[in-house]
């Protein structure tokens, strides 16, 4: 049920249907944001678009597009809305949704009805009655892409669900809607889907550096290697470290397996705290950022990885009770 919680997902789109012309988008926000600047960006580039100080509660941007986008809207350096921007006369509300202009309208009508099956979803009393909304949220899924095909909302579906699809699929796509080919954040996608598939079970491990310390100090020297992908802040990282605790627990008077930890996308001293609170046994490679997370086309943490003597990958994204086995049928 994972796809419920990536809708809020968004990007450039370049669209069929044209709506170039002027917007004014209005955000009505809380008194606290008063002499905050509130600053709109390009998702798809990360370009700044606009920025204005907050007065009376409202931020009031005005401008011309020529074809519609995604923005983001952050408000005091903090994440506030991710809209359309469009012809059109566009209001923000104090939670960060958008309605007034013909897309904005078409994803807030898509994401009420999407509340309303998730809502459905967390009350089935059965699995059965749980899978029963499932299949309605696919069904409106499948419905709103067909309907909005050759629009930005139509392109914003696909993309949300890219990372499930292979890099031929999304060249697939990209042949049958050219007018999305130049996007920015399509091409990040298809590199990490390239990225993932080269470093699958069954591949060789791609070697990387961080400050002096390299994989290959690990990979090779006779071993099984158990790399763990992990943040401090990510709480279901730091559950898969209780698991990997029992592993190391197990192998730590063998000479059959190592466990390496590799923090990415957090900053050093929260890693070393987070090291130091779960008491963390094994060494850890802190500060990778999003090196590694590029190379072996990772979207989530936490990913771990089972890696033969040989560098041979043997195990990847798995977690709890599926990871442990894995590791007792390589490793045992």
């Amino acid at each position: 049920m994972n796809k419920f919680f990536t809708l809020a997902a968004t990007l450039l789109l370049g669209s069929a249907v044209s709506y170039a012309g002027e917007y004014k988008v209005t955000a009505n926000l809380t008194d606290e944001a008063n002499g905050s600047w509130a600053i709109i960006t390009n998702f798809d580039n990360g370009d700044k678009i606009d920025s204005v100080l907050v007065e009376n509660s409202v931020a009031v941007f005005n401008g011309s597009i020529d074809t519609p986008i995604v923005a983001r809207m952050s408000v005091g350096g903090e994440r506030f809305s991710q809209f359309f921007i469009e012809e059109g006369a566009i209001s923000i509300n104090a939670e960060g949704n958008a309605i007034g202009s013909h897309l904005n309208d078409i994803w807030a009508d898509f994401q009420g009805q999407v509340k309303v099956i998730y809502e459905d979803y967390q009350a089935a009393p059965t699995d059965s009655a749980k899978t029963e909304m499932f299949i309605r949220y696919e069904a409106l899924l499948n419905k709103t892409r067909l309907e909005n095909a050759d629009n930005a909302v139509g392109f914003l579906l696909f993309v949300q669900n890219a990372y499930e699809l292979t890099a031929d699929e999304i060249n697939a796509y990209i042949a049958e809607h050219p007018a999305f080919a130049s996007s920015q954040r399509l091409a990040k996608v298809l590199n990490s889907i390239r990225a993932k598939e080269s470093t699958s079970e069954g591949c060789q491990y791609i070697d990387f550096e961080v400050e002096g310390k390299r994989l290959s100090d690990y990979v090779g020297k006779g071993k099984y290697v158990l790399v763990d992908f992990f943040a401090s802040w990510c709480g279901p990282c730091m559950r898969q470290v209780r698991v990997l605790k029992e592993v190391y627990n197990e192998y730590k008077d063998s000479d059959k397996l190592t466990i390496l930890g590799v923090a990415v996308w957090d900053e050093p001293a929260d890693t070393e705290r987070a090291i130091a609170k779960e008491e963390i046994p094994w060494e850890c490679i802190i500060n990778a950022q999003s090196l590694p997370t590029d190379l072996y086309g990772i979207v989530g943490i936490p990913c771990i990885i089972l890696i033969s003597p040989d560098g041979t990958i043997l195990s990847r994204d798995k977690q709890s009770e599926e990871l442990v086995a894995d590791i007792h049928e390589y490793v045992k």
